[in-house]
């Protein structure tokens, strides 16, 4: 739970028990998608968009390759939060409108669900833009503008006092400004009281889902001793973000930004190609990430029909304001404004060091700098483009009697489809367009990303086509409406008919099935090892050579090192780098390593060929430690040295313990001997039998953690 290890108590979550886990997933996935699309009608609705409008929306929101793709890369917690976005904006907007205690409480339990994806990167974002349109809701424009002043107030607050004091006194300070607000006038009044009613409500979330919040924020190291009992930093992810050196630090929080062929890849999907040849598809990203494995494209018919909401002018007295007043269409107006800037700012966050504004987000705002992933926050420029479209479509309904609108619109038209085919006859002409882009935007592209540029260029100006021939499409059934040749309903019934085949094509790609075994293929020495793990009391670990592979938990066996991304940061220190194989494997023995995956042949000393698979040749590390056994002598070393003292040559381990202090009634028998029996062993518990002739300490081979307790005979004791 500490190291948020998935969505544990998130509620999909059931299905893992009562189905095969994998189908369990694949239902996560499918009920996920098809929600996202009935939040995002509902949320559409909800702004006073049509029912066939919001249809429009509801579709586009669930086939958008920023949602879907992410089932190549499993990324489930990415696709939990995306699909509950719609659904936060719409309870937070009911919360601070309606004004009834109901309203409220489901906005409370959207921001648990939010947070109970265990996704806090993308739940964090999701607030960021809930939290914007509610202030614009009931202040207007200068709602979501006083963020920018109230994080620079933060930031120095933090700077000058610290983080739990310099919070302190930014909340005194944001509720005196409030109350000072409130005081003016009564509708102003109100609004602090409905916006105070909003964060409440908020914090009523985080309450209910805090056994998912209380253990990572002691992990992470952030909150208070009086509140973990010890302020150190157990997650190896602290390393390589608020406690490395700056340039260290920006650089992995910028790690998978955008760059600008992603930015072309957002009207033209097939631009920057994706990394898909491990299910038998070809590798054709040549961005500058090392890899590509989903898509952050929200569609092209939402950016067509984004700017028809600014097509027609204000009706004649209009305020377009927030707070819901106001004529229709000015109210309407005011909202895509506050849309087209999410969308800025999403895109602005997605382009990382990209451009220079990043830096704003990362010494501004708290918590970015644990991040990575810039990019991750596009599921919010989706958000906004889906919105601005269905704006965009029940402009064009409302604007067929205008005259002016339909002038406007024709120009528009005109400029978008002849934009769109210079690009596709310039994509057309041999190799100028990558030429050109090398030349000027991705000057000293590495040899193998030109090579994976040659593979995408049929794909490339194919796109190029498609996306011509959808804007033609889109506008030749705008202009047919407006001039009263097409319905509504056919309206409708095209555009839904093209944003499916635009966003479908897109996400085919990324949805791939294969039968499980291929997924996971066994192995006679798996087959072996689980036969020799069933027949023992004593357990034992695997190591692959293999760095990050998990083909032996997958099969039920306990693995050295693994994948996991949120490990244990001291661990991860021991176990990558060059003492993992250093001074003849004593690390990897005193691991309790027994066995040796590895994919061909190798030869080590002390290494003895047991047998080979199909895929794999296992070997048995002779001389590895067990996993529990008794010492009788310690010696004293820091944390940070106390790795390298582990692997010397001159340490003997199975003697003698390395504490980082001695505490004054540890008394031991130096000669002390026993034996160690393995009685019980669980996820979370294991008990021992052991008996020894004098006092000794028991070494346990596993990875320490405070929440671990000891008892002996009953009584408890403190564990070193």
């Amino acid at each position: 739970v500490d190291a948020m290890h998935g969505e544990i108590f998130y509620p999909v979550t059931l299905l893992n028990f009562v189905l095969p886990v994998h189908r369990a997933i694949g239902w996560h996935v499918v009920l996920h998608v098809a929600a996202a699309g009935g939040f995002a009608y509902l949320w559409l609705r909800r702004v006073g968009a049509s029912r066939g409008a919001a249809l429009w929306g509801g579709t586009a929101y669930l086939l958008g390759p920023f949602l879907v793709s992410l089932v190549y890369p499993g990324h489930s917690g990415k696709i939990f939060v995306t699909a509950l976005t719609p659904l936060f904006f719409w309870a937070a907007d009911g919360a601070v409108t309606a004004r009834r205690p109901r309203a409220y409480a489901a906005l409370a339990a959207v921001v648990a669900l939010l947070v109970l994806t265990a996704h806090m990167q993308l739940a964090y974002f999701a607030v960021w833009g809930g939290l914007a349109w509610v202030l614009y809701r009931l202040f207007g424009r200068w709602g979501p503008i006083a963020i920018l002043p109230g994080l620079a107030a933060f930031a120095l607050a933090r700077w000058a006092l610290g983080g739990l004091a310099g919070l302190a006194l930014f909340a005194a300070a944001a509720a005196a400004t409030l109350a000072a607000i409130a005081t003016r006038t009564p509708a102003l009044r109100d609004r602090c009281l409905r916006f105070a009613a909003f964060a409440g409500a908020g914090v009523l979330g985080v309450g209910i889902a805090a056994v998912q919040l209380w253990g990572p924020a002691c992990y992470l190291g952030g909150a208070p001793r009086a509140v973990c009992g010890t302020t150190y930093a157990y997650s190896q992810r602290v390393a390589k973000t608020t406690e490395a050196e700056e340039t260290r630090g920006y650089a992995y929080s910028t790690s998978w930004s955008m760059h600008p062929e992603e930015l072309v890849s957002l009207v033209v999907p097939d631009f920057v190609g994706a990394s898909l040849a491990g299910t038998g598809g070809e590798d054709t990203y040549w961005g500058r990430n090392p890899f590509r494995l989903n898509h952050v494209y929200a569609g092209l018919l939402g950016l067509l029909l984004a700017p028809l909401a600014f097509l027609r002018r204000r009706a004649p007295g209009g305020e377009g304001q927030g707070g819901g007043e106001g004529a229709r269409g000015d109210t309407r107006r005011g909202s895509a404004v506050f849309f087209v800037a999410l969308a800025a700012v999403a895109l602005l966050y997605a382009l990382g060091a990209t451009t220079p504004v990043f830096r704003l987000f990362y010494v501004l705002v708290p918590g970015v700098k644990l991040f990575r992933a810039p990019d991750s926050i596009m599921f919010l420029f989706g958000f906004a483009v889906v919105t601005l479209g269905a704006f965009g479509i029940d402009a064009l309904r409302e604007g067929r009697d205008d005259p002016a609108f339909r002038r406007r619109l024709g120009r528009y038209g005109i400029a978008a489809v002849a934009g769109l085919g210079l690009a596709a006859i310039l994509a057309s002409s041999g190799s100028l367009l990558p030429d050109l882009w090398v030349a000027t935007v991705y000057r000293g592209i590495p040899p193998e990303k030109w090579a994976a540029l040659e593979a995408n260029l049929p794909r490339m100006r194919q796109g190029f086509w498609i996306a011509w021939a959808l804007a033609a499409a889109t506008f030749a059934l705008a202009w047919a409406h407006v001039r009263g040749h097409v319905p509504v309903t056919g309206l409708l019934a095209g555009l839904l008919a093209l944003t499916t085949a635009d966003e479908a094509r897109v996400d085919a790609r990324f949805v791939r099935t294969v039968p499980l075994a291929a997924a996971f293929p066994s192995d006679e020495v798996f087959a072996y090892l689980r036969e020799e793990r069933d027949r023992r009391t004593d357990p034992f670990r695997v190591f692959s050579v293999r760095a990050d592979d998990n083909s032996g938990p997958l099969h039920g066996l306990e693995e050295v090192r693994g994948h996991h991304g949120n490990e244990l940061g001291r661990y991860r220190d021991l176990v990558e780098g060059p003492r993992l194989v250093a001074q003849d494997l004593r690390l990897l023995r005193m691991l309790n390593a027994e066995y040796v995956l590895s994919p061909t042949p190798v030869q080590a000393p002390g290494l003895e060929p047991v047998g080979r698979g199909r895929r794999w040749m296992l070997y048995r590390l002779q001389g590895a430690f067990p996993r529990a056994y008794l010492v009788g002598a310690t010696e004293v070393w820091p944390d940070g040295t106390a790795a390298d003292r582990l692997v010397a040559p001159d340490f003997d381990p199975g003697r003698t313990a390395i504490l980082p202090e001695r505490p004054e009634w540890l008394v031991l028998d130096p000669d002390a001997s026993g034996t160690v029996r393995w009685v019980e062993r669980g996820l979370n518990r294991a008990r021992l039998a052991v008996e020894a002739t004098g006092p000794a300490l028991l070494v346990v081979s596993e990875t320490y953690y405070p929440a671990w307790r000891a008892r002996v005979d009953g009584a408890e004791v403190p564990v070193l």
